[in-house]
């Protein structure tokens, strides 16, 4: 399965030159979101007003994982429905 980020996102940095003024994006538990910058996947458990809790599993050393991350700095992503499954073929 691919990921693709999804349309969803914040408003783009020119709409509000004020930084208080920006929305930061509502995520709801158990959507993929991945930080801008890149990275794994990440599980949302919660949201609070600019902030999300997620988890995520570290293969590196067999662990679940948590942290809370500013919601400015995560996107949505979401996986593409319209790809077979390989182990189908």
């Amino acid at each position: 399965m691919a990921l693709r980020f999804s349309g969803r996102r914040t408003c783009p940095a020119n709409e509000f030159p004020n930084k208080q003024e920006s929305k930061a994006m509502d995520f709801k538990p158990g959507e993929i979101v991945q930080l801008k910058s890149g990275g794994r996947g990440l599980t949302v458990v919660k949201q609070t007003k600019d902030a999300v809790d997620v988890v995520w599993y570290a293969d590196t050393d067999d662990a679940i994982r948590t942290a809370t991350i500013p919601a400015v700095c995560l996107a949505l992503i979401e996986f593409a429905d319209d790809e077979d499954d390989l182990d189908d073929e």
